[in-house]
């Protein structure tokens, strides 16, 4: 499983797997392509100090510039049918335009192609794990090697930034991402007028049980609550801790390679996370969930206790370290109670609401540290409701 709705995709049909037409070296671009989203998704919080500074925005600001992100990229996800490859394409564009708005555009825009930035990352996310399931007839290995290409762009992301830190100018990154998507778009568009075959496979399964009606009412009845909150908590705490920490490494007092340093660990806990799962021996799935949480719940306070230092940047990689498992786990686990896309939509609410929520806290308080107390919280709940709460029937699954 992959970064935010990595395993939403359909069985392919007999006969009908694109993979054996175009070979497996078709997958290259889309790995690097999932390196690129990485970097996008990272990209915001990398740079944030730069943005409120540019845009003269308070925390609040900066918070509903995430709400609108991955707001955008819940929907983003949602509208992929149809044509996969022309999907990757539209949404690369859509990505590129966006990046060149944000390097150039007032205040007053800035919102707008924050929200086109995460539309065109979902879509072209979403397209693109449907692509690699299809060609590989969902072979594992493959959604691992997605999975880690995500993780290694995302924790990339923070030291590409530096220039772009160092001289308030947004545009030292945002024009070489919107670059690299250019390039995506145009393979994609090629590979379509070349694969007939994947032109015309049918649209996403989950896309279609999402649009029938009444799956909303029979999600709720079918998956655990428990369950549900879970995934969106998870999410959100990624999120926000991905948002902020740059910016809170900033107002700490922290060097200014300590703003680049605190988001780098965190995504490089997940990437080493999901490395060392990918590999490690058969454990019980229920384990893994709680003791993950843990890891976040002591890392979470982590953050809180150590403002500043190695012992700040290691609560950042635990964070990320913990964050690893937890939404695959969870995603897979909402799955078998209902294969819809309404989980992947509500994960992408989690995303949106927990960094809006610790900037307008941040505001309000008047201190981004206190703000940091809405994740902290999420990853006490977290560990509370898996705890208290787990779903019976889960509880002899097997990890791996």
């Amino acid at each position: 499983m992959t970064e935010r709705d990595v395993t939403c995709g359909t069985d392919a049909q007999p006969g009908e797997v694109a993979g054996a037409a175009l070979g497996s070296s078709s997958l290259v671009p889309l790995y690097g392509g999932f390196v690129a989203s990485g970097i996008g998704v990272a990209l915001p919080g990398a740079i944030l100090p730069v943005l409120l500074m540019r845009w003269k925005l308070q925390d609040e600001g900066g918070g509903t510039l995430f709400l609108l992100a991955f707001a955008g990229s819940s929907l983003g996800a949602l509208l992929v049918s149809g044509s996969l490859l022309r999907a990757v394409a539209f949404g690369s564009i859509v990505i590129a335009l966006a990046s060149v708005g944000l390097s150039v555009c007032p205040a007053g825009l800035a919102f707008s192609f924050m929200f086109l930035s995460g539309l065109g990352l979902g879509g072209t996310m979403t397209a693109m794990s449907l692509l690699v399931q299809r060609r590989t007839q969902g072979a594992s290995q493959a959604m691992v090697r997605v999975n880690l290409m995500w993780a290694l762009g995302a924790s990339l992301c923070p030291v590409l930034a530096l220039q772009t830190l160092r001289k308030a100018e947004p545009g030292a990154l945002l024009y070489p991402l919107a670059g690299a998507f250019v390039l995506l778009a145009l393979w994609a568009l090629g590979q379509a007028r070349e694969s007939v075959q994947e032109e015309n496979q049918p649209k996403a399964d989950f896309l279609e049980r999402f649009r029938e009606r009444g799956s909303l009412v029979s999600f709720f009845r079918a998956v655990p609550l428990s369950t549900i909150l879970l995934v969106m908590l998870a999410t959100g705490v990624e999120a926000a801790g991905g948002g902020w920490l740059a910016t809170y490494a900033k107002r700490e007092g922290d060097p200014f390679l300590g703003m680049v340093a605190a988001p780098t660990c965190l995504w490089a806990g997940l990437l080493l996370s999901r490395f060392v799962w990918s590999v490690a021996p058969r454990v019980k799935e229920r384990l893994v969930i709680q003791g993950s949480l843990a890891t976040m719940a002591v890392a979470a306070v982590g953050l809180l206790s150590v403002r500043h230092g190695w012992g700040f940047f290691f609560a950042a990689l635990c964070l990320g370290f913990g964050a690893g498992p937890i939404y695959p786990l969870l995603l897979a686990k909402a799955l078998r109670f209902h294969a819809s896309g309404m989980i992947f939509f509500l994960a992408g609410v989690g995303s949106a609401i927990v960094p809006w929520l610790m900037g307008f806290v941040s505001t309000h308080s008047r201190s981004l540290h206190t703000g940091f107390y809405v994740p902290a919280i999420g990853c006490v709940a977290m560990l509370l409701l898996s705890v208290l709460n787990p779903a019976e029937r889960d509880k002899g699954r097997i990890y791996r």
